[in-house]
């Protein structure tokens, strides 16, 4: 009976020892269990605020880089344009931590930093190497976006942390030369030398005289101007360019009304391209004539007229008052910022501060009678000795709606486009892209 009674008391005194392990236990799975979801929510913010971050860097990359344009302010404008993607005081700036904070703001607890650079090629931008390069030089821009995101489960090892810092980057210039450029002027300019697939005869810097081809020309002196436009001052030689058969997107029923568009705002439509109203390298392309008068016309006077809507020209003091409905289309279309005094040349890279207005990209053909399209390149509109009554850019034979333009290759990046197809180009016009 007393071994009985001793195993009893021996059984009894056991349980508050289990318990007891079996609390410790559960208290220790409660904090494991708190702990990791701390961790799991910190980890999911930090992912979430990275996104937020780099949808930002990405953003204000895009934003400089379309500011490359190479001329010697193109960084500074490229870094006015980075600022203003992140201006606190509108209500569509980039915001981090839920969509709660603001990025750029400083003297709160989750700090931003906000920094660009600038570099020759994308080589160095990835890695960071080489950078502070400016003027024609800086081509693409890395942007990075630094925050301190709140973290939970650093406060348990550290009390004193409670932030964490997460940093993105992008970078941002222009892309691979396309195959197809849409929303382009409506120009096609024809090769110096056809052979050379890098610059197609011309010389980068250099003035050339474009002037229309005879079956679009201008009523005056006589009629339609055949042979060689003799070269306009300053200007090493002339060359042929032809109006293409793609539309300004709004196209009236009027000729010149039609041709006072594509001057001023270049073209966007052709229904039978793919894509629609794209120029494509290794096609070839038709003279705008069915919109046209017969031929010898106004055709020259009206793309004159609205070239010279870059210039900010006063139409009610010239002939280009005559144009159907000028009054009412020329307001429609910015003057370029820097227009720079009549009659002096500009070096682009150098002495251009504009809006790239006078910039125009076109297509280069093989010859005005075959318009096989070689590629695209762009030139940039000078001020010329201002011709009776029609503006600052019409050359001395009005008729031939000459003007002086500098060859610059393809620095400025186009609207839209694309790089797929079989043209194999090396060389031309891209777009503005993230890498």
């Amino acid at each position: 009976m007393r071994e009985r009674s001793d195993h009893h008391q021996r059984h009894r005194h056991s349980k508050p020892k289990a318990s007891g392990s079996a609390a410790i236990f559960l208290l220790l799975m409660i904090l494991a269990t708190f702990s990791f979801m701390t961790l799991a929510i910190d980890v999911g913010r930090l992912y979430l605020i990275q996104a937020e971050l780099q949808t930002a860097a990405d953003a204000g990359a895009l934003a400089a880089a379309t500011r490359l344009i190479g001329t010697a302010n193109s960084q500074a404008h490229a870094a006015d344009q980075f600022t203003v993607t992140f201006d606190t005081t509108s209500l569509n700036d980039n915001r981090f931590n839920l969509g709660l904070s603001q990025i750029g703001i400083s003297g709160t607890p989750l700090e931003t930093e906000l920094s660009t650079d600038y570099f020759a090629t994308l080589a160095d931008a990835r890695i960071n190497s080489n950078g502070g390069q400016t003027g024609d030089q800086a081509k693409y821009v890395r942007a990075e976006v630094r925050a301190e995101a709140p973290v939970w489960f650093a406060r348990l090892l550290s009390p004193e942390r409670v932030t964490e810092s997460v940093v993105t980057a992008a970078v941002a210039g222009i892309g691979g030369p396309l195959c197809s450029a849409c929303g382009i002027d409506a120009l096609a300019v024809v090769a110096v030398d056809p052979t050379d697939t890098e610059e197609f005869g011309f010389t980068l810097t250099e003035n050339y005289t474009l002037y229309m081809n005879p079956a679009q020309q201008f009523v005056g002196l006589g009629g339609c101007q055949a042979g060689v436009q003799a070269p306009l001052p300053e200007t090493v030689a002339s060359v042929q360019y032809v109006l293409l058969n793609h539309l300004s997107g709004a196209a009236s029923l009027d000729a010149e009304e039609e041709l006072f568009r594509l001057g001023a705002g270049g073209s966007s439509s052709r229904s039978d391209l793919d894509p629609p109203g794209c120029v494509l390298i290794a096609a070839q392309e038709a003279l705008l004539v069915d919109t046209l008068p017969p031929v010898c016309n106004n055709g020259g006077r009206d793309l004159l007229c609205g070239l010279n809507t870059r210039f900010g020209v006063d139409f009610s003091t010239n002939v280009c008052a005559n144009i159907p409905g000028v009054d009412v289309l020329s307001p429609l279309f910015a003057a370029d910022n820097d227009i720079g005094e009549s009659a002096v040349l500009q070096t682009y890279s150098q002495d251009y501060d504009g809006n790239t207005r006078r910039v125009l990209t076109v297509a280069v053909v093989d010859a005005a009678d075959t318009l096989n399209v070689l590629g695209f390149r762009q030139f940039f509109m000078q001020n010329a000795p201002t011709v009776a009554g029609l503006g600052p850019i019409a050359g001395v034979v009005a008729s031939r709606a000459a003007f002086r333009a500098q060859y610059i290759g393809a620095p400025v990046p186009v609207r839209a486009g694309t790089a797929a197809g079989t043209c194999n180009v090396t060389r031309g016009v891209g777009r503005t892209v993230l890498h």
